[in-house]
């Protein structure tokens, strides 16, 4: 696909929108968002995979992703990410793949210690 701009999450649950808890698997690479992930993605409770590789996603991994207590995979290589891998990944304890290459990130990976 060739999806560009934001990733469509809403900033809010509205009367004609809410969040989908049964979603279970996001996968969105390959396309061209070019945009923050947004901080709403911590609504999706029940995400097990989120994969949004292969886009040109901006700005930092959110905090807010150490969140999805049920998060079993998180692929976000190959984005423009930038700064340090948060620290509230180390919440995540059913996380088994990780996969951040190809991305501006520093700093060390000791969150990462499972």
């Amino acid at each position: 696909n060739e999806f560009t701009g934001s990733i469509p999450l809403p900033s809010a649950p509205t009367q004609y929108s809410a969040y989908p808890e049964q979603l279970s698997r996001l996968i969105l690479g390959d396309n061209k968002f070019d945009s923050s992930i947004p901080k709403t993605i911590e609504k999706l409770e029940g995400l097990r995979e989120l994969m949004l590789d292969n886009n040109m996603l901006t700005g930092i991994i959110p905090t807010e992703l150490g969140k999805l207590k049920k998060l079993e995979l998180l692929s976000l290589s190959y984005n423009e990410l930038k700064d340090t891998i948060p620290s509230e990944l180390s919440n995540l304890t059913k996380l088994s793949k990780v996969f951040l290459h190809g991305n501006q990130l520093v700093g060390n990976a000791d969150v990462m210690n499972f």
